[in-house]
């Protein structure tokens, strides 16, 4: 057992000293770009499909699915939250949803289409700035 001498004494550490260590340890959180790594249709869910790979997008992220052909990203997990989403290529949601908390927009022509079964309806939602002109959103189910 420890037996405090007549050298020792209690460490005491003022206030401001502690809060300028906890600021010191926190560390601010920033949206990162994740954009769509491959020219082909594919699965969301599918890590290396993205440039995040090993990680899917998530509640941080501002996501561009960009690509030179058109093609369309089809979506089967459960439910995400992203930060944005910036979509150049079509999306269809057969599972799940997908919330975006800080702004969408959509390429002329392209589709969002959320086509879910009645058993488990899926869900698309969008708050913040949301550009969809010339695209076109469906839902079925959803």
């Amino acid at each position: 057992m420890f037996a405090p001498s007549k050298f020792s004494r209690p460490l005491r550490m003022p206030a401001a000293a502690l809060l300028a260590l906890a600021a010191l340890s926190v560390t601010p959180t920033f949206a990162a770009p994740v954009t769509w790594n491959t020219n082909a249709a594919s699965s969301w869910q599918t890590a290396s499909n993205w440039s995040s790979n090993p990680s899917l997008p998530g509640s941080l992220d501002d996501v561009t699915i960009s690509k030179s052909n058109s093609f369309t990203v089809t979506y089967t997990g459960a439910a995400t939250t992203i930060h944005s989403l910036n979509l150049a290529e079509s999306l269809t949601i057969a599972s799940g949803s997908i919330q975006i908390t800080n702004g969408l927009t959509a390429a002329a022509g392209k589709l969002i289409y959320v086509n879910t079964p009645s058993s488990s309806p899926g869900s698309f939602s969008a708050s913040g700035t949301v550009s969809i002109d010339d695209a076109s959103l469906t839902a079925r189910n959803g």
